[in-house]
């Protein structure tokens, strides 16, 4: 009975399977398929012109600017993070805001090239990284590998290469962010309207970064307007003005002993002085235009750069001294770069196009700075408050701070002696203004006491002779009697202290002297009242021939 019951239930669960089976099933609709969204992406870094990637003989890379803010990516680190033979590594010397990328594993500053729309950042100087600023961009490109002279400066690692949003673009982005040790920020950027075919866009940031090591932390403020007008096919002009504000309070490097890490400085330890900080004002103006030639195109641009940077840091030395252990320096930089850049292209084949133009890069500096020592705990704790130099008069101990304030030295010392041969070379005797120059203590303010011979000398019968003669008659013969009585004096090393009248004045004595030859020149000097009565008119002869003259030596009595 039971197996009869199973087989049963067998069938019947056999049947509906088959009755399941043979029901045709509903219809289902498929989804709509999402078919791909192409995006063209283009380069103009290597060729200056707007190229497909895969079309241009270099390895360029390039990264688009809204995935890059989706993904939250708001530095040059995280922004390159999938860059192939591209690492970069935030801090460096340039303070926590700024990065040290490297190519294929070569890390040198000045090794590749920084460019933002067409500008090199930094000019001719090293790349500006702590004020790079990723708000807004629409790509970044990055080409690996050397690079003849582009933008007026030679790559030869790599190019970084920024590029902002167009101006026509209608897009507007705000984005807020916080994190730990104090870190928050914010990014802007919207179009501004203008009238008739002119558009602008404004970009505007600011943030601040914190990190667990002690006192250090940076706050950045940034606003860029760009304005743009297009014309008909490739005509169009731009002006970009870029404001960096920013502030550091910098980190300290670990310090090794010998070649290894010493382990008596913790890994967060902060050497610097208190309050030490490393700053940036930088202003950026740029413009240019691109404008159909017949066949081809002509494109042209100019900008202006000034920084203005000052510092206050300090690094331990020496961890087995007990006192002045570390070196600090105070400094401020002015730096202005111009850059200009004009070029014309034509299309002369499918895939042959002519490229011609020039670059011209300039750059001036400007640095004053003084180091000082001080004491500081090795593991930074309390703070230490230094004196701050003041003047910066650049007394670095480095080579290049020696020869800086050598030549600065040198060169307040050579006005400092020329102002004095200007005020008493006119006057004075150039012995004298000369021992004033190579004199190196101060005069005493009560004088010396010193053995002299003074020599007193004039024209008998001057007063009746001058109200006989003409001015200009006088003036001849005055000019005449004492260029000539001068010399003699001088001949016999002599030193003429004033001219009175018709009197002369002159003495002899050290350092000019020594003390047992100063009469004996003095009155061995020539026959100058005949030499000074030949060429003089009759009246005035006789008077000189019978010229007077008085020697007196004065000393202690």
């Amino acid at each position: 009975m039971i197996k009869r019951i199973l087989l049963f239930l067998c069938c019947v669960v056999s049947s509906a399977s088959a009755q399941s089976t043979s029901a045709p099933a509903p219809q289902s609709t498929p989804p709509a398929q999402k078919l791909p969204v192409i995006e063209e992406r283009v380069e103009v870094t290597t060729t200056r012109l707007p190229e497909d990637p895969q079309d241009v003989p270099s390895a360029v890379e390039v990264f688009n600017g809204d995935e890059l803010r989706i993904r939250g990516y708001h530095d040059l680190r995280s922004a390159l993070t999938f860059a192939i033979g591209v690492e970069v590594a935030s801090g460096g010397d340039g303070g926590p805001a700024s990065s040290v990328p490297d190519f294929w594993g070569l890390k040198e500053l000045d090794a590749f090239l920084l460019v933002v729309d067409g500008v090199p950042w930094g000019g001719a100087f090293n790349p500006a990284l702590t004020t790079l600023d990723l708000n807004d961009i629409e790509r970044i490109e990055v080409v690996r590998g050397p690079a003849p002279v582009t933008y007026g400066a030679t790559s030869f690692v790599g190019v970084i290469h920024v590029v902002h949003k167009d101006t026509a673009a209608k897009d507007k982005s705000l984005t807020v962010r916080g994190g730990s040790y104090g870190t928050f920020g914010f990014n802007f950027a919207a179009p501004i309207p203008l009238s008739g075919k002119w558009s602008s866009r404004l970009s505007v940031d600011a943030q601040r970064e914190g990190f667990r090591d002690d006192r250090t932390n940076y706050r950045r403020g940034h606003a860029l307007w760009r304005v743009g007008r297009k014309g008909n096919g490739a005509n169009r002009a731009w002006f970009n003005f870029d404001m960096n504000w920013l502030n550091q309070d910098p980190a300290s490097p670990r310090v090794r002993d010998g070649k290894t890490l010493t382990p008596l400085v913790p890994v967060d330890a902060n050497n610097n002085p208190n309050g030490s900080f490393l700053n940036d004002r930088r202003f950026t103006g740029a413009a240019g235009f691109d404008r159909s030639v017949g066949s081809g195109t002509w494109s042209g641009a100019i900008s202006f750069s000034h920084s203005r940077q000052s510092a206050l840091r300090g690094f331990l030395e020496d961890i087995t001294a007990a006192t002045d252990n570390a070196r600090g320096f105070r400094q401020n930089i002015h730096l202005t770069d111009i850059y200009a850049d004009t070029h014309a292209s034509w299309k002369v084949a499918r895939s042959l196009t002519l490229l011609v133009g020039g670059d011209f890069l300039h750059g001036t500096g400007n640095s004053r700075g003084a180091d000082f020592e001080y004491t500081v705990p090795l593991n930074g704790v309390p703070p230490v408050t230094v004196a701050v130099p003041s003047p910066l008069d650049v007394t670095t101990r480095d080579e290049i701070g020696q020869l800086t304030a050598a030549f600065n030295n040198m060169v307040e010392q050579l006005r400092h002696k020329e102002r004095l041969r200007e005020t008493f070379g006119r006057y004075v005797d150039p012995r004298v203004v000369e021992g004033l120059i190579a004199r190196q203590s101060p005069t005493a303010a009560d004088g010396e006491r010193r053995v002299m011979t003074v020599l007193f000398c004039d024209m008998k019968g001057f007063t009746s002779l001058s109200e006989g003669m003409t001015p200009q008659g006088l003036v001849k013969v005055m000019n005449h009697y004492l260029s000539t009585m001068s010399g003699p004096i001088r001949n016999h090393h002599g030193i003429i202290d004033k001219y009175i009248g018709d009197a002369i004045m002159a003495y002899w004595g050290p350092p000019f002297n020594e003390n047992g030859e100063q009469a004996q020149l003095a009155c061995a000097r020539d026959g100058g009242g005949g030499a000074a009565a030949n060429g003089m008119p009759s009246a005035a002869r006789a008077s000189t021939t019978c010229a007077r003259a008085g020697v007196d030596v004065q000393g202690d009595r």
